[in-house]
This record gives structure tokens, C-alpha cells and sequence, in this order.
């Protein structure tokens, strides 16, 4: 017998938000601040404006073997701030690896625990 997969998403999220994607990038607010991170699978045309993505805090640079890569980040960001999902509240820094240790992705799986917990 062949399991079923579910595609879980959660519409609680308030400060994280996947504005647009396209031409090998994403543009995400995360709290008050706006960020393009590349995406190797966004091989569509971006659907915003240039302007609109010109109006982002942050875009990181990607490095090559001999470069890490690194944020070119407007003067007016926090260096760290908190985002909160529901109950939990997370610090949130833009590192050299091009995430900000936390992955809005994975909160379904925070829900199916704190139901668990409950």
C-alpha cells in the first residue's frame, strides 16, 4: 500500500512572506524587512517590477570556491531582530551561508508539535 502525502501550509505566519520569485531568485519579507536570496529553481520571469525589488533591505551575493558569498545590506537593518510564529518568538540575523536561521518552510511541522504538546 503506497502512503499518502500531504502538502501542509501554514497561514499563520504574520512576519514572513514569499513576496515574488523568478529569473533564479526570491524576494522575502521576513518581519519589517525585505530580502532577495537566490533560487536555483525559480527559472520563471520575476512577476514584481525592478522597482519593487530594488526596495529591498538585503540581497545576498553568491561566492564561488574561492569567495564565500555575502549581504549587501541597506544601513538601516537591524543586525538581529525577532520574528514570532504563534507562541515562539525567534532571533532572526542574515548570515554568510544565506539564511537567517529560520525556515518559514517548516511550520507545519511546529504546529503538528505544539497539537502534539497540547
Amino acid at each position: 500500500m503506497q502512503e499518502q502525502f500531504k502538502f501542509f501550509e501554514s497561514k499563520d505566519w504574520k512576519s514572513y512572506e514569499l513576496l515574488d520569485t523568478g529569473d533564479g531568485q526570491k524576494l522575502e519579507r521576513f518581519g519589517d524587512f525585505i530580502f532577495v536570496r537566490p533560487e536555483s529553481q525559480a527559472l520563471w520571469p520575476k512577476k514584481f517590477s525592478s522597482k519593487e525589488w530594488e526596495r529591498a533591505h538585503g540581497t545576498f551575493i553568491s561566492g564561488d570556491a574561492r569567495k564565500k558569498g555575502a549581504w549587501n545590506l541597506h544601513a538601516s537593518i537591524s543586525p538581529r531582530w525577532i520574528m514570532e510564529y504563534k507562541h515562539l518568538k525567534f532571533f532572526v540575523e542574515p548570515t554568510p551561508f544565506r539564511h537567517f536561521g529560520v525556515f518559514p518552510e517548516q511550520a507545519n511541522h511546529w504546529d503538528h508539535v505544539m497539537d502534539t504538546i497540547k
